[in-house]
């Protein structure tokens, strides 16, 4: 009885590892991943609340080529956003900053 179930959870336990490892090879999902997303995230954030009007801002969906990880272990991250200006003018403005941890420091938006 014991060899059974040491056979069924050697069994389950081969699935589960094969589960996640083609879930992370079909997602392409790895802690520096994570940390990519997390930080493009924050960024997204914080340049959509330093535009005139936060609540138009429309930024392109996460792309892998938006962020990089520098030497020192903080990313750099820039894209575009589209967002109404003082006038309600609908604009494209480049922008660019560096994410430590939770802080975003360096911020430049080009209008």
């Amino acid at each position: 009885m014991i060899r059974q179930k040491n056979v069924g959870m050697k069994i389950i336990c081969t699935i589960m590892t094969f589960a996640i490892s083609l879930t992370i090879l079909i997602t392409g999902c790895t802690p520096a991943s994570n940390e990519k997303i997390q930080s493009w995230t924050l960024a997204t954030h914080v340049v959509g609340e330093s535009l005139k009007s936060p609540s138009t801002a429309s930024f392109p969906s996460y792309n892998d080529e938006y962020v990089t990880k520098n030497d020192d272990g903080t990313y750099s991250v820039s894209a575009y956003v589209d967002a109404e200006n003082s006038f309600g003018a609908k604009i494209r403005s480049n922008w660019s900053c560096k994410v430590s941890g939770d802080n975003v420091t360096d911020v430049v938006i080009d209008n």
